[in-house]
């Protein structure tokens, strides 16, 4: 019998679920050693990743120093992990994992565009805007940035840009600077289990120009729709439109995109897994694998948009799809707008080598990626631990948030509807009974000086579920429970 020893508490951005054998085994050694190795021989522990230190990696599962340092010095001995001089223990950066080729898109007739449709339009707004300058702002899609360290990214941003007036300077690239390329990759294995090398990044002026790029290969390729969630990300939909695909609705619930309401003729989705965007729901496992089978019949691509993966609240995430692909086209997207901030503009594209070379071409003509100096600061950022750090001191911020906003609209539940349950993210959504309802509560906040969304704005097809979303960034934990009591308060009259 085993007993699971969980650190997602004392270390959230590691992210290998590790099963040991009872206290007092004589195997925890081995037994940790194997898993580790695996890992790195699956790529989930990329090449050059810094691992935790032995009394770290100790104090997270319990067991004694002795016992890490005997698998690490077995992992050592085997050539998979290496000591470096005041670096820590590292992944071997040497390794050459083994990768799978995709499998190609299904052919589908390239006879022109496809017949015109009604475009779906957005329901006609129900209720007053909220002012401009909220006293209390609930509203999503930023990051609170103010404990950001300005201080830290000015520095680096000045090194980066004198380091680009010396002599033999590396210049970016399509694909982008090297070694940004390299900290993404590192980053993704210690926070995704994303595995990958810097030869299939690209990285990007943001999502919504990955999105564009990528929906232009899919046109390049006879790509002619593409599946979209229903509520859902506006900007993805408008990148993948204007790059000339028709966005088909897919419904959202409880538990993620409906894969079984995919339309047949679709060779593209798109879709949030870890943290759905508006309703924040995670994408189950048994959705997940569907959505894997379904692409896998139909030869077709999954953009998978990893939004607000990075602050997670409470139980280990599921895999990334990327990390759980067998042979199908995942392309990985993510971003620094939640993690740092909006104006860096800076994302990235995970796929397969020879696909990353091409959206590289496709994104140089849909406008390159980020200015040298930048991507060269933000490799520094975070080669140099300054995003983890931030990330995870911003992650217990947002927690603290979300329990108080939970803890106050489960109270409230029968005014502002049930809460959605999410694991992740900057914001919190419920589920109301009907539209008229939401855009009263929309309402009432106005009146009482607060901004929440309605769900309805992020819908472009009918069918979508009404209620409210709350975002995290721009309140403080002792404001929420006396402004949602208030707001229930107006309801209930």
């Amino acid at each position: 019998m085993k007993a699971q020893r969980s650190i997602k508490e004392l270390e959230p951005s590691w992210p290998l679920a590790l099963t040991l054998p009872r206290d007092g085994s004589v195997v925890l050694a081995h037994s940790l050693h194997a898993q580790l190795r695996q890992a790195i021989l699956q790529g989930r522990l990329a090449a050059g990743t810094r691992l935790p230190a032995t009394r770290t990696l100790a104090s997270m599962l319990s067991v004694s120093r002795n016992t890490v340092l005997q698998a690490y010095d077995l992992l050592a001995g085997e050539g998979y992990i290496e000591a470096r001089s005041g670096g820590g223990t590292r992944v071997a950066t040497q390794l050459r994992l083994p990768r799978s080729a995709p499998t190609p898109i299904a052919a589908v007739p390239a006879a022109g565009p496809p017949a015109a449709r009604a475009p779906h339009r957005l329901p006609a707004a129900t209720a007053p805007p909220a002012a401009a300058t909220p006293a209390l702002d609930f509203r999503v899609g930023r990051p609170d940035t103010r404990s950001f360290p300005s201080d830290v990214w000015n520095r680096l941003h000045s090194r980066a840009v004198r380091a680009l007036f010396r002599p033999g300077a590396a210049a970016p690239g399509r694909q982008g600077l090297a070694a940004l390329r390299a900290a993404i990759v590192a980053h993704g294995s210690t926070t995704r289990a994303v595995a990958a090398t810097p030869d299939q990044v690209v990285v990007t002026l943001g999502a919504q120009h990955a999105f564009h790029t990528i929906g232009l290969w899919l046109r390049g390729q006879g790509v002619r729709s593409i599946a979209v969630e229903n509520p859902g990300y506006a900007a993805a939909r408008a990148a993948f439109a204007s790059a000339g695909l028709q966005v088909v609705p897919v419904p959202v619930d409880a538990d993620g995109m409906v894969v079984d309401a995919i339309p047949g003729s679709a060779r593209a989705v798109c879709v949030t897994p870890s943290h759905q965007f508006p309703l924040g729901v995670c994408l189950s496992l048994e959705r997940r694998l569907a959505l894997l089978a379904w692409a896998q019949s139909r030869r077709a691509v999954i953009i998978e948009d990893d939004y607000d993966s990075e602050f997670r609240h409470s139980a280990r995430p599921l895999d990334a799809l990327h990390a759980l692909a067998q042979g199908t086209r995942v392309l990985y997207v993510g971003t620094f707008s939640k993690s740092m901030f909006p104006e860096l503009r800076a994302g990235y594209v995970i796929a397969d080598a020879a696909l990353a070379a091409a959206l590289a071409l496709q994104a140089d003509v849909a406008g390159g990626g980020p200015a040298a100096a930048t991507q060269g600061a933000l490799a520094a950022f975070i080669a140099e631990g300054h995003l983890w750090r931030h990330t995870r001191a911003m992650q217990k911020r947002y927690s603290a948030l979300r329990h108080a906003l939970l803890q106050a609209l489960q109270h409230h539940a029968a005014a502002l509807g049930q809460p959605y349950l999410s694991h992740a993210g900057l914001h919190v959504a419920t589920r109301m009974g009907s539209r008229a309802l939401e855009a009263r509560a929309v309402a009432a906040a106005a009146h009482l000086g607060m901004a929440v969304e309605p769900l309805s704005q992020r819908a472009f097809a009918p069918g979508a579920p009404a209620g409210l979303s709350f975002g995290l960034a721009a309140v403080e934990a002792g404001q929420v429970g006396p402004a949602i009591g208030r707001l229930a308060k107006a309801l209930e009259r």
